[in-house]
């Protein structure tokens, strides 16, 4: 038989786990961690054993009660250390060697597929078989910050465990080429389903379809969907297909009993998309304006808000300040008022641009300051945010001196290095008819080289992305494929859509594919909560707002291609960081999703409103796109 799996053992726990015919001979055990490490403070004997059995790799972790009276378990109780590399060490090293981790604690039917960052097989799949995981934590080196997404535990399902008896949870190894390969592989099993919906989060008078896939054994009559007990009915119940619907405004759980097993499902209703759009910007016009005579420079600004304690907030501290991300507040104002009449708020959104031209704007140098006062460094992300501000403007007003500023900022960006750079928000498509119409053929040309120089720098980097404030993440390569389909679409030169598809690829490995509107189309991310939220927790933040630049360039490419399979990852995509944004209008920066993160609980929405309006602004012109179809 041919052996599959080369492994080291220390101690009852995997120090090394490769494949014998990896040509990078990754080790799946992140270095200097056990896999297999049995957490637990309870009064329990825990044997792990491994048996190669063919082409996988079987762990089983037994726990015996050996006292005298029942152990009653809960989620925090028990948890296994399943170290997957998943970290940030250069792009190069990253692609090769380390692994983007997807994991679902869905009780009966859980699994984790590592997907190596460069999406070369073998990719390794752990399928559970006997047993029920919970939960998920992390433990985060602070050191690391941003680079490493930590250490991952799973918890056990809380249990009772009887004197003398012996409760075991089973999974199994499998080396897989891609999701599709693992996929078939997980419906092998008959505790393993897989839960289709069409959405994971509707808007207005939106219903859900969909249906599940269970294995052969199950019968399907044994299948029921319950919310917070109710059952629930299918519509069809021979193919186990349902539709949902009547449901109030927030987070739902179905639950799903399959003959012995148990999971469940997550789904978000919200109100119509107009109502939410109108409802943030008018919170933002009612508390996020700065009014306070103390500080000067920041009069008209739009602040962070604390939800804790009703308050703005601000810190010179960069991801605290008034620039930055948080024009995104200035850009959804201008861009609402474009098919809004609203006498008062526009009169926020004017002392609003009078602060831009103020403070965070050189009109003669196109230089985009950091924060008030011209403030504290130079920083090339946030030119495209000022340029797309100038933009919305311009539609706002239709005042020629804004496409100015455009075209200054714009400049500037590439005098300073900007083809060299991997930037949030540049929508060349977008700004160049308008540069045509306003500025002239003269200034289009300029555009248009600069942004070819852009693309060809691209070309030539190839997948070898250069580390920026992250050693590796989404949001660089999402920017890639982003500025070479604008280039495409502008040029019409097909070599910059050839290479923009060599990083939509890997720029998929990125997205989870989980039953839960946190986590379906939703990129892995794990630092936002620490830079930007209220409790600077380093933890993985499913959605973050910024995880909508992958549902951008999927809109991107169906612009171009027509492949609804990406028009529809868009939607599940852009959808999904609208959690971030409330019904009554408040923000949140981020969701922390792990049950525990350093042993602080995880599981929560942060309560500082801060820059997650860039995701209202991309499902704004997703609504559009979707209207014009």
């Amino acid at each position: 038989m041919k052996t599959f799996f080369k492994f080291e053992q220390k101690e009852g726990c995997l120090t090394n786990l490769c494949h014998p015919e990896d040509a990078y001979q990754m080790n799946w055990v992140k270095a200097g961690y056990q896999w297999g490490k049995v957490l637990t403070q309870l009064n329990l004997k825990s044997t792990v054993k491994r048996e190669l059995k063919e082409e996988v790799l079987q762990e089983t972790y037994s726990f015996t009660n050996e006292t005298e009276a029942p152990i009653y378990t809960a989620t925090k109780d028990i948890k296994i250390e399943v170290p997957f590399p998943d970290e940030y060490v250069n792009a190069k090293t990253s692609l090769a060697k380390r692994c983007h981790t997807h994991i679902w604690c869905g009780e009966s039917n859980s699994y984790i597929l590592g997907l190596r960052m460069g999406g070369k097989a073998p990719n390794l799949a752990l399928i559970l078989k006997e047993g029920s995981l919970s939960k998920y934590s992390v433990v985060r080196d602070p050191e690391q910050l941003s680079n490493d997404r930590g250490v991952f535990y799973v918890h056990l399902s809380p249990m009772i465990i009887y004197p003398g008896e012996t409760k075991s949870l089973v999974w199994d190894l499998h080396w897989v080429d891609n999701k599709e390969d693992f996929e078939n592989i997980r419906l092998s099993y008959p505790n393993q389903l897989a839960v289709a919906l069409d959405r994971y989060v509707t808007l207005g008078n939106e219903k859900i379809g969909g249906n599940l896939a269970i294995h052969s054994t199950i019968d399907p009559s044994e299948v029921s969907l319950a919310s917070k007990g109710k059952e629930l009915a299918f519509k069809q119940k021979d193919t186990l297909a349902f539709s949902l619907a009547d449901f109030e405004i927030g987070e739902h759980q179905i639950d799903v009993k399959y003959g012995d097993y148990y999971t469940y499902f997550r789904f978000l209703t919200y109100p119509s998309f107009e109502d939410l759009f109108d409802k943030r910007v008018h919170f933002i016009g009612d508390y996020q304006q700065h009014q306070d005579a103390n500080v000067p420079g920041l009069k008209g600004g739009f602040l962070s808000y604390d939800n804790e304690e009703n308050r703005q907030y601000y810190d010179h501290k960069n991801d605290y300040n008034g620039g930055r991300e948080r024009v995104g507040m200035g850009v959804i104002l201008a861009r609402f008022l474009q098919t809004h009449q609203d006498v008062t708020l526009y009169q926020k959104w004017e002392k609003y641009n009078e602060y831009v031209l103020r403070e965070l704007f050189d009109t003669q140098t196109g230089e985009v300051f950091n924060d008030y006062h011209q403030g504290f460094y130079f920083r090339l992300y946030n030119y495209p945010w000022m340029i797309n501000y100038f933009y919305e403007v311009y539609q706002l007003t239709k005042d020629p001196q804004y496409v100015d500023y455009m075209d200054k900022a714009f400049e500037k960006f590439y005098q300073e290095g900007g083809q060299n750079f991997y930037p949030i928000g540049h929508h060349f498509s977008l700004w160049l008819p308008i540069i045509k119409e306003i500025k002239g053929k003269e200034a289009s040309n300029r555009w248009k080289k600069w942004i070819e120089k852009h693309a060809d720098q691209l070309i030539s980097v190839g997948l070898n992305y250069p580390a920026s404030e992250v050693n590796y993440e989404q949001s660089i390569v999402a920017p890639a494929v982003s500025v070479l389909l604008e280039a495409y679409t502008v040029t019409e030169k097909q070599a910059y859509l050839e290479e923009a598809k060599k990083h939509l690829a890997v720029l998929e490995l990125f997205d989870g594919f989980q039953p839960d509107h946190h986590l379906n189309q939703v990129a892995i991310r794990h630092w936002d909560g620490y830079w930007f939220g209220k409790r600077k927790i380093l933890g993985d933040t499913f959605p973050h707002y910024w995880s909508s630049l992958s549902g951008f360039a999927y809109l991107q490419y169906f612009q171009i291609s027509g492949d609804k399979d990406y028009l529809k990852k868009a939607e599940t995509s852009i959808r999904a960081s609208l959690s971030l944004i409330r019904a009554d209008g408040r923000g949140s920066c981020a969701y922390l999703y792990p049950f525990k993160i350093n042993e602080e609980q995880g599981e929560f929405y942060d309560l500082l409103a801060n820059d997650q309006d860039w995701a209202l602004y991309y499902a704004d012109q997703l609504q559009q796109i979707l209207q014009e179809k």
